[in-house]
């Protein structure tokens, strides 16, 4: 990717796609179209900046490279992926599915970096928070999920995920990536689950035990009746400990 080289062909892209959604979803007012094609159009000069720094050491190898889904085939990986059995400490297991939307391929050792994009802004995505208390489990996931898939596609025996983390391509991210190691999240999130499995299997439905950090931009809060059933969820979360 080059800035100078490629942000027409950028820009044209984005004016398309805007344009066949204004036509099948007109916008409600022109200056709010307007309000949204700058920030768009400047969201992809922000992007295009930043992947040309990124390409000096790692490239994209697998886009939105989905498993787990019936009927969905990957472009880069021949055929259909699996659900990806996750083994916990405790010797259960799930199956996960889901789509990763980005996995780097680092030029210098071969390793992975799996990257999960985000729209908003890095708020929620505190750099020294590994799973923010259980809120934060995709990047660990999804790396789990890209050591199993080499694995059974053949890519590789060993696949080695150095980073995991969310990529903020937008204005409101500013860019930025928030990553984290996966050896050392690795077994950490395995741990975790098991927690949450072990409050599911006992009837505690979490909502959040600090809604004020939680539900402050909540579509649902008015109907979620967060004050009537707090009690209920701190003493089932309590038996299960």
């Amino acid at each position: 990717p080059s800035y100078s080289r490629h942000l027409k062909l950028l820009e044209s892209i984005a004016r398309q796609k805007m344009e066949q959604q204004r036509e099948e979803q007109p916008p409600p007012y022109e200056a709010i179209y307007a309000y949204e094609y700058r920030e768009i159009m400047e969201s992809c000069r922000l992007f295009l900046r930043a992947e040309e720094e990124n390409a000096a050491y790692s490239t994209p190898v697998y886009l939105e490279l989905t498993f787990g889904l019936e009927g969905v085939e990957n472009q880069e990986i021949r055929g259909e992926i699996p659900p990806v059995k996750v083994n916990l400490p405790s010797g259960r297991h799930f199956l996960l599915r889901g789509k990763i939307d980005r996995v780097d391929r680092l030029h210098a050792d071969g390793a992975y970096t799996v990257l999960d994009y985000k729209t908003g802004s890095t708020y929620a995505f505190r750099p020294g928070s590994m799973f923010w208390g259980g809120r934060q489990l995709q990047h660990a996931l999804y790396g789990l999920a890209l050591e199993d898939i080499c694995r059974r596609k053949g890519i590789c025996d060993e696949p080695r995920v150095q980073d995991c983390g969310y990529l903020f391509p937008t204005i409101k991210g500013e860019g930025q990536r928030v990553m984290r190691s996966f050896k050392e999240c690795r077994e950490e999130v395995l741990g975790i689950l098991d927690s949450l499995c072990d409050l599911l299997s006992n009837g505690a439905f979490v909502m959040t035990i600090e809604p004020d950090v939680d539900c402050t931009f909540c579509d649902y809060a008015v109907i979620c009746e967060m004050d009537t059933f707090g009690k209920a969820v701190e003493e089932k979360v309590k038996k299960s400990d």
